[in-house]
């Protein structure tokens, strides 16, 4: 919680969630904008050059809507939040 009263980043939230899921809690605040989890796969590129077949390893950028996959895995609630006051409407 920033001076501001906002929420600040979170990292490792598909961590924290899912932690929080195999704790059989089902709602879960997160700081607004942070929905969308980006991550790099290594993923085997087959190349086709001249005469011979080459494979390469190359990152590919993926990207998972966390609000949808823990709802669809865990039945798990993710909010987004702005500040304090909009905590604090879930918290009482």
């Amino acid at each position: 919680i920033l001076s501001n009263q906002s929420i600040g980043k979170v990292e490792g939230i598909p961590f924290k969630a899912e932690a929080a899921a195999n704790s059989n809690i089902n709602l879960v605040l997160i700081p607004k904008d942070q929905s969308i989890y980006s991550y790099y796969e290594l993923v085997p590129i087959k190349k086709e050059d001249e005469d011979l077949s080459k494979i390469r390893n190359e990152y590919v950028r993926k990207e998972v809507n966390l609000t949808s996959y823990f709802k669809d895995k865990y039945n798990m609630t993710i909010i987004e939040v702005n500040n304090i006051k909009e905590v604090l409407n879930y918290a009482f």
